[in-house]
């Protein structure tokens, strides 16, 4: 065969064997950086014909580059750690920065690698090929070969299979620090006490950590959507079971955020209930919703504890309402016996304490009623402007350091319960009544806008202490308590009052100027005005 065309099959078949070399290194699994790099140095030195292939990366200074991976052909072995200084030899250095490939023929003459003759000559190095290695855009370091024994003529395709080799290095890189990231965020979220799962566009489970992977062992299976329709149901935090429409899952996948709220799950192959606090969050590519990210926190002990002290408060106050009772009936008895006014005056006293028992329980019986849902509104058509003009002249008649004003012009129509609200309202009067030690005005206004009317309750008074007002809606609150202006009770007259207009559709909120007095406002929904046909309402 003629040397020509031995020479031309010769330079197909290493084409060919780099072609395969590139396949095989572009499948491989590059997530372990290290192991990725060894093989790249193998397979470079064999398809490339060279004994020594290298990863160098460059340092932080840019005035050094370390040997990540070394791979000995002859020897079949690695080394690392070898550190070669800018100052040894800048002009390397300089070609280094340039980012261009650096092929020598001659490295004992090329004046960008003649200063490392030291390192070159006791491995016989006479040609080297570098080739940048590019990290998220920056420079990271270079891949060489290295040419022992006799000087060597790179050629063009040589410097394109380096320059893919190279290519991988960077694929790699990428990919061991994606999954660097990735296994430290598992390693959070498996340590999270909460559960958290990844969705997709059909709700399946793409992932979960370990307490989510627990609940869904826990509910038998359920990776799949269609699954977990026969495994668990969800209710509300009163046990009243869900539409599919509401399971937060499905209203996350039509493009809601739920955030927090409180559900229970009951798994069908054991008949446990358990109840999470819920967050759902969609996700979106170009307006299209691809998955959900939910996460769960498993709060079915404080759900007991809250319901075990519901039930505890309401039992305690139906239980107290029967002695209470026969405490006052004997105490009156016993008044109309006596004539000592000693006595009377001590019987007297046993029944104002009585009273003030029995309105005391009254609320923790309205306080257990709200939070188990069991207030019933009877609504109808009534005008605001009556109910409170009615309260206001009862409230009156108990006040003589006090002047209640009500500026109300026109009628105001709404929509409610009267007993319920005309509550509502006295408990704000009644503040107002109760912070005005000194007396003054106290003045009540109603106003109609176009789709809504304005109850506004303001005093003269105390005011409220700025670092308690964020929590003076709560249940036993008491703004005061604790100081010279403490008058007792329980603390719940605001947090019923703003239940009772919440259940109205409507919102209660508040103005205060500590030592200045205190506004309240309550908005409800107008209604209109009932026909009247004939002298009587059609309402």
């Amino acid at each position: 065969m003629p040397r020509g065309n031995a020479d031309k099959k010769l330079s197909r078949s290493a084409a060919t064997l780099r072609e395969r070399v590139l396949f095989e290194l572009a499948k491989r699994d590059q997530e372990d950086c290290a192991a990725t790099f060894r093989a790249i140095t193998e397979a470079a030195a064999v398809a490339m014909n060279v004994e020594r292939v290298s990863i160098w990366q460059l340092g932080e200074d840019q005035r050094t580059i370390v040997c990540k991976d070394l791979y000995l052909r002859s020897e079949n072995r690695h080394e690392h750690g070898i550190q070669l200084l800018a100052e040894q030899n800048p002009r390397y250095f300089e070609a280094l920065l340039e980012r261009r490939v650096m092929d020598v023929d001659d490295v004992r003459v090329d004046p960008r690698t003649a200063g490392f003759a030291d390192y070159f000559a006791p491995f016989a190095i006479t040609a080297m090929m570098d080739v940048p290695i590019w990290r998220g855009g920056h420079l990271y370091g270079v891949l060489c070969h290295e040419h022992t024994m006799t000087p060597r003529s790179w050629q063009p395709d040589e410097a394109g299979f380096a320059t893919n080799l190279a290519d991988i290095v960077s694929v790699a890189l990428e990919r061991s620090a994606r999954s660097a990231v990735e296994h430290r965020w598992d390693a959070v979220l498996d340590a999270m006490t909460e559960g958290v799962f990844l969705f997709d566009a059909k709700g399946d489970v793409v992932q979960a950590n370990a307490t989510a992977r627990n609940l869904v062992e826990r509910a038998g299976g359920g990776e799949r959507f269609e699954e977990r329709r026969g495994l668990i149901d969800y209710v509300d935090v009163n046990d009243r079971p869900l539409s599919v429409e509401q399971v937060p899952l499905h209203r996350a996948l039509r493009g809601e955020t739920v955030r927090g709220e409180v559900y229970g799950i009951a798994f069908r192959s054991t008949g446990a209930r358990s109840y999470y606090r819920v967050t759902c969050t969609p996700l979106r590519s170009e307006e299209r919703i691809t998955g959900v990210v939910q996460v769960f926190a498993d709060i079915t002990e404080e759900v007991h504890f809250e319901r075990l002290k519901r039930e505890s408060l309401a039992v305690l106050a139906h239980e107290l309402k029967t002695p209470l009772a026969i405490t006052k009936g004997y105490a009156q008895h016993l008044a109309s016996k006596v004539s000592t006014p000693e006595w009377l005056s001590m019987l007297q006293t046993i029944g104002r304490a009585a009273d003030r028992m029995d309105r005391l329980v009254s609320d923790l019986l309205e306080v257990s009623s709200v939070m188990f849902g069991r207030v019933v509104l009877s609504r109808e058509p009534r005008d605001l402007v009556a109910i409170t003009r009615a309260l206001v002249e009862r409230t009156a008649r108990g006040t003589v350091r006090h002047k209640i004003e009500l500026y109300a012009p026109d009628p105001a129509w709404v929509m409610v319960d009267p007993v319920r609200i005309e509550q509502a309202i006295r408990r704000l009067v009644d503040n107002a009544v109760r912070y005005s030690p000194e007396g003054g005005d106290i003045d009540i206004a109603i106003t109609n806008t176009a789709d809504d009317v304005v109850l506004s309750v303001r005093d003269h008074g105390i005011g409220i202490p700025v670092d308690r007002q964020k929590h003076l809606f709560e249940v036993f609150a008491r703004p005061h308590g604790g100081t010279p202006y403490d008058t007792g009770g329980l603390g719940v007259g605001l947090f019923l009052a703003r239940e009772i207009v919440l259940r109205h559709e409507g919102a209660m909120w508040f103005e205060n100027a500590e030592g200045r007095g205190t506004s309240f406002f309550v908005r409800l929904p107008r209604h209109d005005a009932p026909r009247v046909d004939g002298g009587r309402s059609l309402a």
